[in-house]
């Protein structure tokens, strides 16, 4: 089937109803999507996971002739389930619908990957979800909760904990830490997002994936953060709590993504 991008949302959509849906939001530099393989194949675990049957190849074709008029900014991809009856189950017979939102020059550049961040810990946990964790879907409510925490423009980024204490990601970002050589990042397997730059950095570096608590986390040597559009954040303060930034791992990291999206 073919998709049109839709203008408007439907009251009957179920993405608007369930949050019955996933999205990415893409980095676009040059006419092109650096991370495009990246988001192509997170979207595709979705579909699966979701059991939401879309027309992927056109959907990619519009988002690239998308990107190809924004030149510099970002492009947001929103894509639902569709229009369904009043209820839970989906009814088989609906029509995803897909939403491109374009935001010209808004993106963040790879000069902005010298930036470095100041972090707080948020009291909003992470809901556990194995069936959900790692997708990106529309269900945010973790992350708005979590970032009305704070008003203070000094502070970029807040990190959620589960339950039980486990460090799992930032309200718009993934955590890493480097304790005496060893790249560390939350597993993701109760909850959170896989980024895909968490994605690329666990492809070209050895890293693993930890139950990371707060203890750890602060007696770290470096901390970085991830995020589609910003690229690789150092961190250099978690409350009270200093950090170099860059440490030397986080430099190195950070210098081979700039190639990426130069």
């Amino acid at each position: 089937m073919t998709h049109v991008t839709k203008q408007h949302v439907s009251i009957l959509d179920r993405g608007l109803h369930y949050g019955d849906g996933l999205f990415e939001t893409m980095l676009v530099c040059a006419g092109q999507i650096p991370l495009l393989a990246g988001h192509q194949r997170r979207l595709a675990e979705g579909l699966r996971r979701l059991a939401i049957d879309a027309d992927e190849p056109d959907i990619w074709k519009q988002v690239e002739q998308q990107a190809l008029s924004v030149g510099e900014g970002s492009l947001k991809l929103m894509l639902t389930r569709g229009e369904g009856p009043r209820g839970y189950l989906p009814s088989t017979q609906s029509i995803p619908g897909i939403y491109i939102l374009p935001y010209p020059s808004d993106s963040k550049s790879a000069s902005n990957l010298q930036q470095s961040w100041i972090v707080r810990f948020c009291t909003t946990p992470a809901s556990l979800n194995p069936a959900l964790a790692g997708l990106k879907s529309l269900n945010r409510l973790d992350s708005v909760l979590a970032r009305m925490e704070w008003q203070d423009a000094r502070i970029h980024e807040g990190l959620l904990a589960d339950m039980h204490g486990n460090l799992i990601e930032g309200t718009r970002s993934n955590l890493f830490c480097v304790t005496n050589g060893r790249i560390l990042t939350p597993l993701l397997d109760q909850a959170g997002v896989a980024g895909v730059v968490r994605h690329w950095v666990m492809d070209h570096f050895k890293v693993e994936q930890v139950r990371l608590d707060r203890a750890t986390l602060l007696a770290a040597d470096e901390i970085f953060m991830t995020n589609s559009l910003m690229g690789l954040a150092a961190v250099r303060q978690i409350e009270s709590h200093s950090f170099p930034a860059p440490g030397p791992v986080t430099a190195e990291i950070r210098q081979k993504f700039m190639e990426v999206i130069a």
